[in-house]
């Protein structure tokens, strides 16, 4: 598919285009240099929606009844504990 650049710097992307990548307006895209005369677009993501498709990605490595964060917590406030003392207010 082949576009043209108009006197003010724009870019209309084919309908085909659009609607294959579920391009709307208002949605952002991510423009890089890739070469020379290589132009990249990307759709942007925004980081919720990033963050849903990594939500429980690692589930699969933990073993049956291991809490990752609870295990955390309990290695910070060992940290606390040895840099601060017990019962010494942390900074």
């Amino acid at each position: 598919m082949t576009t043209t650049v108009s006197a003010d710097n724009t870019v209309k992307i084919p309908d085909a285009l659009a609607r294959l990548l579920d391009l709307k307006p208002g949605t952002a895209l991510d423009w890089q240099v890739s070469g020379p005369g290589t132009l990249l677009v990307h759709k942007h993501s925004p980081r919720g929606e990033k963050a849903d498709k990594l939500l429980g990605i690692g589930r699969p490595f933990l073993k049956p009844g291991e809490d990752t964060v609870a295990e955390l917590i309990q290695q910070r406030m060992q940290d606390d504990l040895q840099e601060y003392g017990p019962g010494h207010p942390r900074p």
